[in-house]
């Protein structure tokens, strides 16, 4: 078998331009499997831009049966050296209510910030400004993958209590299984008497 030609770039930024999280630089045979959150950088100029992306569940890495109509907005700062990607996520995701166990949709809203600086300052950025939320930055960088960093901001904006709409108000049953028959109603205790007294003179 012959080996896979490498596409003209003519056929392939067509493609890549409608795929959410492929880098525009690639050049070679386009795999389907490729389906992350990437933003193209060596084509962007210092200064501010902005993307707004509609990745699956499933290139996120989630369950797609609880989190749709997944939406991404990404705000790019580009320094010289530098650049401060600010990510604001949107998502539907499906729970089961705390208190009534029925499943409900709730919007969820989530934001997160990471800076990609050059390897040789991040340790000083680290000691003065702490956080985990510093990357690797080298000159030669085509694009930036914040497919993890759009993950998580998502999973960490799922409430910790999930109660649906008006489940608060909602009547809960505390009390399962047969009724005591000590705890007798008073409008049957005549009745009760008389079952007691035919039992006792016909055991």
């Amino acid at each position: 078998m012959d080996p896979p030609r490498a596409l003209p770039r003519s056929r392939i930024l067509p493609y890549i331009k409608g795929s959410v999280g492929v880098p525009y630089g690639l050049i070679g045979v386009l795999l389907p499997a490729v389906a992350m959150v990437r933003i193209d950088i060596h084509t962007l100029k210092p200064g501010v831009h902005e993307f707004d992306l509609a990745p699956s569940a499933n290139d996120l890495e989630i369950d797609a049966e609880q989190f749709q109509d997944i939406s991404v907005h990404v705000r790019l700062e580009i320094s010289r050296r530098n650049i401060m990607a600010m990510l604001g996520t949107n998502a539907t995701v499906r729970l089961e209510c705390d208190r009534t166990l029925v499943e409900f949709t709730q919007h969820i809203t989530g934001s997160f910030g990471v800076l990609f600086a050059p390897p040789e300052t991040i340790e000083n950025i680290e000691s003065e400004h702490g956080g985990d939320d510093i990357r690797s930055l080298s000159a030669t960088d085509e694009y930036i993958d914040l497919t993890d960093v759009a993950r998580d901001t998502l999973l960490l904006s799922v409430p910790v209590r999930k109660v649906a709409q008006g489940a608060e108000e909602a009547e809960i049953q505390t009390t399962f299984g047969e009724p005591d028959e000590t705890e007798i109603d008073p409008r049957w205790a005549e009745l009760a008497r008389i079952r007691d007294q035919m039992n006792k003179d016909h055991p």
